[in-house]
């Protein structure tokens, strides 16, 4: 009796045991912290108050099916598909107010996350990405660099539900722009690049879409840069961080979505390639634009760039002349691409000073940019007189380097006032990729690693670069 006994006891415990690892196996989502923004069960709320963002998207739609639905009656089925000349990342734009059906959750500031739930029905892993937009979209043409923030990527496994998570950190969120998380206009679901005439669309289905609130506003980590005063190097991103992905902006010629590329973290090892510090990289993945004279742009913020100045002291004020800016980049594509740098002041009030390096890198090439800061601050002055081909005969060392003013009437600070690097507390990094002709769809690619401030050894020069 007591063997009989001892294995009913058993078997409860077994089953009870698998009770517990079922449940583990998905987030809580029905408590008084969360609301269902978005449960894709009402085709007219749910779908028609969507937008395009993309020139083209796609399609979607509702989707009652019980394999594709997590929870409740239905879910959303997305069939992306890449716009206008098959260059864009397909976006679907979600308002996060509508006065006519009477909800509005436009105040993101006791916002701690986003979750969704995605379920792939292909064979092969797909990703999907969730953002913040920031300004209103009405059409393609509305979009702008700064009312976005870039997106959180996620990877959907094969024939399965997925469940995602995106962290609303302000520190991250604001280290570009400071935005508004009172009023944040609508959120955007992001699909990668499907080439509307060599790719099947994937069917990718989506259910669930929550945000998740605390009691009071959220105040989340700061980024934390690292530093080595020893041996005199400062990190601006290593990427080590995967957060750091949030430090960039996506710019392009135009506003429109089309011309923007793609930034993501990736581990080295998983391009074929070694780090430059660490094991993570920046890849930024680019495509055509409609003209081969556009280019495509990733925007490293000056906040953290002022952050990382910061953490040097006082001593890069005083002597700028030791102290460089250093970049590794990587061409990791099979031709060879064309890159610049550029650098934008911090501060509008005084001087918006901007140049560009260019440089050609040949394919699987590490290349590295270093300048002074020394160097950032005189430039102001010398290129007011001395700009395009004649800045070669004075800077024969430069190549295809050219710098202008965007505002040549701007009042000026005086030359011995002229750090505007330094004292302006930096500025924002333009990592430009010059423009692909409209026929070229193959995707190119260029990695960042590595941003650090260093120390320049003067030991050998009486204490001078």
């Amino acid at each position: 009796m007591k063997k009989i006994i001892a294995l009913f006891l058993a078997i409860i415990s077994m089953f009870s045991a698998l009770s517990l690892v079922a449940c583990a196996k998905e987030p809580e989502t029905k408590n008084t912290n969360n609301i269902l923004f978005n449960g894709f069960e009402n085709f007219e709320k749910d779908f028609l108050t969507m937008r395009v963002v993309n020139w083209d998207f796609g399609s979607a739609s509702i989707e009652y099916d019980k394999k594709f639905v997590k929870f409740g009656n239905a879910s959303a089925k997305f069939n992306p598909v890449s716009g206008l000349f098959g260059t864009g990342r397909p976006i679907i734009y979600i308002p996060t107010y509508s006065a006519r059906y009477g909800y509005d959750y436009t105040d993101f500031t006791k916002t701690e996350k986003m979750s969704a739930w995605f379920y792939n029905d292909q064979d092969e892993i797909k990703y999907a990405g969730l953002g913040l937009q920031i300004d209103k979209i009405i059409n393609h043409d509305t979009i702008s660099c700064a009312g976005r923030t870039p997106a959180m990527r996620f990877a959907l496994a094969p024939r399965q539900w997925t469940y995602v998570e995106y962290e609303l950190n302000p520190y991250y969120l604001n280290c570009n722009s400071a935005l508004d998380l009172s009023n944040v206009l609508g959120v955007y679901v992001q699909f990668d690049y499907v080439d509307p005439y060599r790719d099947v669309s994937p069917d990718i289905y989506m259910d669930d879409f929550r945000f998740h609130f605390s009691d009071t506003p959220v105040v989340g980590e700061d980024f934390v840069l690292k530093t080595d005063a020893q041996n005199g190097v400062w990190e601006i991103a290593d990427f080590e961080d995967e957060r750091q992905f949030q430090f960039m902006s996506l710019g392009a010629a135009d506003k429109s979505e089309y011309q923007r590329a793609s930034v993501e973290v990736v581990s080295a090892s998983s391009i074929g390639t070694t780090a430059k510090s660490g094991t993570n990289v920046l890849k930024i993945t680019r495509r055509s634009c409609a003209s081969s004279s556009q280019s495509q742009s990733v925007i490293l913020s000056a906040n953290v760039i002022a952050k990382a100045l910061a953490n040097v002291g006082k001593d890069a004020l005083d002597n700028p002349q030791n102290y460089k800016i250093v970049i590794d980049y990587y061409n990791y594509s099979p031709v060879r691409q064309r890159a610049g740098f550029s650098f934008t002041a911090n501060v509008a009030t005084k001087a918006a000073p901007t140049w560009i390096y260019l440089n050609y890198v040949e394919p699987y090439t590490w290349a590295t940019f270093e300048k002074t800061l020394d160097w950032f601050n005189n430039l102001l002055y010398d290129r007011i007189t001395v700009e395009g081909e004649d800045r070669k005969s004075t800077y024969p060392d430069l190549k295809e380097e050219y710098a202008y003013l965007y505002d040549k009437t701007t009042k000026l600070p005086a030359k011995e006032d002229a750090k505007w690097f330094t004292d302006f507390g930096g500025g924002a990094l333009n990592f430009s990729l010059t423009g692909m002709s409209a026929d070229d769809r193959r995707e190119k690619y260029f990695i960042l690693d590595n941003i650090r401030i260093e120390r320049i050894d003067t030991s050998a020069t009486g204490g001078q670069a």
